[in-house]
């Protein structure tokens, strides 16, 4: 929601959802996400497979906005050297992640197999 209203502010979406409803749904969507995280014991496969989907998601949903016309206020596009370092720093973190999974599997594979 809050892409959309970055790359389209003129296209009545303040009327339907004021500025202010958004501000307060993107406050309790932080707190939410930070509650569960706290209380989920999520494994590192499913924290590995949402990062990547939100990642890709993020990448899609801007590359549509733009081909829809649409320009960012603020800046976040594919010609922003920020945005591909911070996707750079992403997915070199996932990266890092991937293959720890792997040397856990790895190992436990080799342990299983020793018995």
């Amino acid at each position: 929601m809050l892409l959309i209203y970055d790359y389209f502010p003129t296209s009545g979406l303040t009327e339907v959802l004021p500025q202010r409803v958004l501000f307060w749904f993107l406050i309790g969507t932080v707190v939410m996400i930070a509650m569960v995280k706290t209380t989920a014991n999520a494994t590192e496969k499913s924290s590995f497979q949402w990062q990547l989907f939100i990642l890709i998601y993020a990448f899609l949903l801007i590359a549509c906005l733009g081909w829809a016309g649409g320009e960012s206020t603020v800046g976040i596009s594919f010609e922003d050297p920020l945005f591909w370092l911070v996707s750079f720093i992403a997915l070199v973190q996932l990266g890092f992640q991937w293959k720890r999974m792997r040397r856990e599997k790895w190992q436990n594979e080799e342990v299983n197999g020793l018995d």
